[in-house]
This record gives C-alpha cells, sequence and structure tokens, in this order.
C-alpha cells in the first residue's frame, strides 16, 4: 500500500487539524458557560470616586464640636427601598455625630422619625468609642427628637450640605440628654457603596 507524497501531505494536516480541534475546543467550551458571578467578586465602579472632604459643626452641650475627618456614603436600601445616606463627622478622639437619611432631597425633616426604611432619618452623637449612642428620639415619650435641614444635595458631584438639632436620648432613659444644636455640614462627599 503506497500512499503519495500528496496524500500524506493531506492526512498530515488533517491530523494538525484534528489535534488543535482537540486542544482548542474544550476550551471554547469551557469558556462559553454561562455561570452567574458571585456578587462579592464584583467591583464597584471607582471612577471618579471623592475623597471624603467637607466640614461639620455643632455645639454639644455648648461645646464646640468640630470634625477632624469626615465619612460619606450612599447605599442601596434591601427590596429596592431607595438609597440610604450616612454621613459622619469624627473627632481624633473618637467622638462622632452622624446622620442617616434614607433617599435624601432638600427640604426639611424630622429626626428619628422611626419609620419605614425608605423615609427613616437618624441623627446620633455617641461621645467616644466605649460610650453609649444617643440619639434624636426620646424613647420615655416616645418622640423625635431632632430636625435635620438639608439644603444641598447633589448626585453628580456627591456632594451635601445642610444643618440639624436634637436632643441626644439615650434608649430606656430619661436622663442623661445631650443637647446638639447649631449643627452644620457642608460639601460633605460621599462615595457610592
Amino acid at each position: 500500500m503506497l500512499i503519495s507524497i500528496e496524500n500524506k501531505f493531506q492526512i498530515m494536516k488533517a491530523l494538525k487539524f484534528l489535534l488543535l480541534f482537540g486542544w482548542v475546543f474544550p476550551f471554547v467550551m469551557i469558556s462559553c458557560d454561562d455561570e452567574p458571578v458571585d456578587p462579592a467578586l464584583l467591583v464597584k465602579d471607582q471612577t471618579d470616586q471623592p475623597t471624603n472632604t467637607g466640614t461639620m459643626t455643632a455645639l454639644v452641650d455648648g461645646d464646640l464640636f468640630t470634625a477632624s475627618s469626615m465619612s460619606g456614603t450612599y447605599s442601596a436600601l434591601p427590596d429596592g427601598a431607595g438609597y440610604l445616606l450616612t454621613i459622619t463627622g469624627i473627632k481624633s478622639n473618637g467622638e462622632y455625630i452622624s446622620i442617616q437619611m434614607a433617599n435624601p432631597l432638600p427640604g426639611t425633616y424630622i429626626g428619628n422619625n422611626n419609620t419605614a426604611p425608605e423615609t427613616n432619618i437618624t441623627l446620633s452623637y455617641r461621645e467616644s468609642l466605649n460610650d453609649d449612642v444617643f440619639t434624636a428620639y426620646d424613647f420615655i415619650q416616645f418622640q423625635p427628637s431632632g430636625i435635620l435641614k438639608i439644603t444641598a444635595f447633589n448626585l453628580a458631584t456627591r456632594k451635601v450640605s445642610g444643618t440639624f438639632n436634637f436632643v441626644g436620648h439615650l434608649p430606656g432613659a430619661a436622663f442623661p440628654v445631650k443637647q446638639v444644636n447649631s449643627g452644620t455640614f457642608t460639601d460633605v462627599s460621599f462615595t457610592l457603596q
């Protein structure tokens, strides 16, 4: 049985093709799999994410509170209820004032209204990381005790400004209270979470 050179050449081409096909086909099949991606592995768009900037001041029981650093986030609420803005002014000793507002827009609001997540507003103060948190809700009278005014909210520049006042209460206690007055936050930047 004699095979001509031309037939040998065609057989070699066919073997090369089968060998190449045998190596490439499994990779093509693996790469075409439609498996869902683990959300924990997704990276948020970090394009133009601002550093946390801005200022926050207030009088706490008559003493000046001036934040040495600011933190701000804007994150999705569960079940598609909108977004939650959280801004926190922090002093170097750990003392902080925190404001959370669902679906923020310019306007005046009652703080710590303890309503549904999509309309919740929380104002809080903590003297140090070892102390209890005072919130703008009187747990004895079951009344909110704070006012938050958003004067500017810009999602494009990711900045928010406003004013606040509240009487901070501890859960289940009539006293002590913290008077937080003349509170302002100006051009506080926030990141998208």
